[in-house]
């Protein structure tokens, strides 16, 4: 379980762990904080769903996720806000499942901004996992989930480490 590799990187990587965060922090936190505060305040509706926002950002990969959520009525309008704002659409992904969504793009303050435009009813099980990621690990326990990330980042284990991440939260 993700316990158990918390727990291994607790006990072998410790200090390491809260250092590299420690230093993530210091170095481009409270920059990403006021980008976030900025998007939150352009658009009060988006939700904050990153690994920013679940303080499990990595060193040098400085971008924020936001999503709305509407109805699919809604997702035009939506586009336009975002579109009368600068950002400007990326890509649609999963085009063919009903958890599509329409990612549009901006540059503030040097920081990548990537805001996804989602229909409530499919993407619930999504927001779940970002809800959990966000409330249910402790502050104590996110240093290790980073490291894991980080020693892991481009190996063929990294995506089975978000996947053993985002099972236990559903």
């Amino acid at each position: 379980t993700i316990y158990k590799l918390i727990l291994f990187c607790q006990t072998n990587y410790g200090q390491k762990a809260e250092e590299y965060t420690y230093e993530r922090d210091q170095i481009i936190g409270a920059h990403m904080k006021s980008v976030q505060k900025k998007v939150i305040n352009m658009f009060p509706f988006a939700i904050p769903s990153s690994s920013f926002s679940s303080q499990t950002y990595l060193k040098g990969e400085s971008d924020i996720d936001f999503t709305i959520l509407c109805a699919p009525e809604m997702m035009e309008y939506y586009a336009s806000l975002l579109m009368e704002k600068g950002f400007e659409y990326k890509e649609t992904k999963c085009a063919d499942y009903p958890e599509y969504y329409h990612v549009y793009g901006k540059e503030i303050d040097s920081i990548d901004v990537e805001i996804k435009i989602r229909e409530s009813e499919p993407a619930s099980h999504i927001m779940l996992v970002h809800s959990y990621m966000d409330n249910h690990f402790s502050m104590e326990l996110k240093p290790f989930i980073t490291y894991l990330k980080f020693l892991l980042k481009g190996t063929t284990s990294y995506p089975q480490l978000k996947y053993l991440i985002y099972d236990n939260a559903l």
